[in-house]
């Protein structure tokens, strides 16, 4: 005779349950909605090759600035350069850097939106003030000044300067904030800020980043590059390397009752800085096990950490903050409703190869099975 220790679950709190589980929430993608909109205040951002950023009641005006970097005499030695990865819209030759901008020029709908939020970043000055909390500056460079030679030019729209036989570009810059306080800006599609004060990138919010660069070989003759005011990270030196922050959404929503989900970049190793999020939703009946294949952190909790929830969001309970040195059990990890929500926050020093995992929908019953077959008692 096999004798079985019953569960107790009532009629009426089975159909609570499932009742519960078919009611349609809305979740809002981003956790907080001025995420959806960018700031207010006239500037401008570097072009991706994408095009500009998604744009919510306003269009980004285009334009773009073609600089002959160095004399004619000086052509041989000239040395424009860029990184590997480069992703700007434009062109970097030995003697000429050509590059896109995206200008927000339009403010008749800017009730309601956000300011830009502190951190440490740098965007292009448009033709009215910076915006509130932003501080000007602007980078000088000595482009050819043989005016017979000198094919500098500009079209469209493009940030407020100076542009003649040299290059004058005046920015906006947020000084007041710490790179690794992730900032909510949208992240829908890519975009560009400019570090200020190093190379590191500010940290954003549901968003992927990674250094790009630009070496002006700016004129030898008569040299006069200079910044005043602020200024991206490193553009005030004599032939300046600038570097250029490239940004992509990494708030993933995963609505299959089945699928897999990895850190950046992995196994190659997460970048540093990163702010992600994973949000898992089954079948209003089920519940979610997510196992992990690989799952290799920075030790210690205040370094690279993912945080598991047990809900939708950050307002469920937490399931585990897991690291090198606390790493998830090799059973796995299960839910108690339909959602699980994700986020890998790394910090500014060092990075592994990062964490691979999948997950599946467990029929409610099968998840009660395992949680109770050790009461199972046969005779």
């Amino acid at each position: 005779m096999i004798r079985l220790v019953f569960f107790f679950f009532t009629y009426r709190d089975y159909y609570m349950m499932l009742l519960q589980s078919l009611v349609l929430v809305y979740v809002l993608y981003n956790v907080d909605s001025s995420a959806d909109r960018w700031p207010s205040g006239e500037y401008g951002l570097p072009k991706s090759k994408s095009g500009c950023p998604l744009a919510d009641g306003f269009q980004w005006q285009t334009g773009w600035r073609y600089q002959d970097t160095n004399d004619h005499d000086d052509q041989v030695i000239s040395n424009n350069s860029r990184s590997k990865e480069f992703h700007i819209d434009g062109n970097v030759t030995k003697i000429i850097v050509n590059r896109s901008f995206c200008m927000k020029d339009d403010t008749n709908d800017d009730k309601g939106r956000p300011m830009w939020p502190q951190g440490k970043y740098c965007i292009y000055k448009g033709m009215a003030a910076c915006p509130y909390g932003l501080t000007k500056g602007n980078v000088f460079w000595s482009d050819d000044e043989m005016s017979d030679w000198n094919k500098n030019d500009a079209q469209g729209r493009y940030p407020d300067g100076q542009y003649w036989t040299f290059t004058l570009i005046r920015f906006c810059c947020q000084t007041k904030g710490i790179k690794n306080h992730p900032i909510l800006l949208p992240t829908k599609s890519p975009f560009y800020l400019l570090p200020f004060e190093s190379a590191q990138c500010q940290m954003v919010k549901w968003a992927v980043s990674s250094v790009e660069w630009i070496y002006y070989r700016t004129s030898g003759w008569e040299n006069q590059d200079r910044a005043q005011g602020d200024y991206p990270y490193n553009a005030g030196k004599r032939h300046p390397t600038i570097y250029y922050c490239y940004y992509r959404g990494c708030n993933k929503t995963l609505n299959a009752d089945s699928g897999t989900l990895h850190s950046p970049n992995h196994p190659r190793g997460y970048p540093n800085g990163q702010y992600c999020s994973w949000r898992i939703t089954v079948n209003g009946t089920k519940r979610i096990h997510l196992k992990f294949a690989a799952f290799s952190l920075q030790s210690g909790n205040n370094t690279d950490v993912l945080y598991v929830y047990d809900g939708k969001d950050t307002s469920a309970k937490l399931l585990g903050a897991f690291h090198g040195s606390h790493i998830p059990p090799n059973e796995g990890i299960y839910s108690s409703s339909y959602s699980m929500f994700l986020i890998f926050k790394s910090d500014e020093t060092v990075s592994y190869e990062g964490f691979c995992a999948s997950y599946h929908a467990l029929d409610y019953l099968s998840k009660i099975f395992f949680l109770f077959a050790p009461n199972i008692q046969v005779t």
